[in-house]
């Protein structure tokens, strides 16, 4: 049986999905600092846990399986419109994962959220603080680091206009989340190296080294010492310690640290 509170979790990060979305126009904060980003990822496989195997043409017959598939997972001991939230959630990213497979729906961009919903646009760079929502990247200077970044993946989260499943990320942030909920989900957030080379002694072109700060950066959110966000000033992780340069032995720090 599925955690209530586990589904609690799941049900408010997929609420970014819903097509009324949480954001709208002007003013739109960043989201990146809402969601504690290790308890996303420990939820994440149970999107795909609450999908049948079967896929049938017509919807009625679909959402039948996604129901009977939850009533089964949560041994039907949910209070009613926690179950029906849910199901209107999961059968929603469940219908759109179906339709992206079969090649039907395209993906928008940065240049397509710029030229055609520029209201939004604005709001998410002024909510950013027209920074990187993770790092905190200015964009003052180089507005080509701009990249949009599906905060649940396309496949799962698709396009809303309202801008409820995007954000702006720089290049080097977008690359490293890839197609996952969160960092988490991969091994070296966990200090897991095994796999990873020049690491001994470690070598500045260390294989692993960008996804390793990124993972800092969005477990900390802000300096340690200053306590600024991604909304204020670049963020970086350091290692301060003997220590090989792992998430357990770094610290997140501003672009002014330690004058800051």
């Amino acid at each position: 049986m599925l955690d209530v509170q586990d589904i609690r979790l799941l049900v408010g990060y997929l609420q970014l999905h819903h097509p009324v979305g949480l954001r709208k126009g002007k003013g739109t904060q960043n989201l990146s600092t809402r969601f504690d980003w290790e308890k996303i990822a420990k939820v994440a496989p149970m999107i795909f846990l609450t999908f049948p195997k079967e896929v049938h043409k017509l919807g009625k017959e679909n959402r039948t399986l996604v129901r009977e598939r939850l009533a089964y997972l949560t041994n039907d001991q949910l209070e009613p419109a926690l179950f029906e939230h849910l199901y209107d959630l999961i059968n929603s990213v469940y219908r759109h994962w179906v339709k992206t497979k079969r090649g039907t729906l395209g993906k928008y961009s940065i240049g397509d959220v710029r030229s055609r919903h520029t209201t939004v646009f604005n709001g998410l760079m002024l909510g950013q603080g027209h920074r990187c929502a993770y790092c905190g990247y200015s964009f003052a200077e180089i507005p080509g680091e701009q990249t949009l970044d599906h905060i649940i993946p396309f496949r799962l989260g698709g396009d809303h206009m309202c801008g409820s499943n995007w954000q702006i990320l720089c290049k080097t942030c977008n690359w490293e989340k890839k197609d996952m909920l969160s960092i988490f989900q991969h091994r070296v957030a966990n200090d897991w190296i095994y796999h990873l080379q020049r690491w001994t002694p470690e070598q500045e072109d260390r294989t692993g080294k960008k996804r390793i700060e990124f993972a800092v950066i969005l477990r900390d959110k802000k300096c340690k010492q200053c306590e600024s966000g991604p909304t204020e000033k670049q963020l970086f992780a350091i290692n301060e310690t003997t220590g090989l340069s792992i998430p357990s032995n770094m610290v997140c720090v501003c672009e002014t640290y330690p004058n800051c």
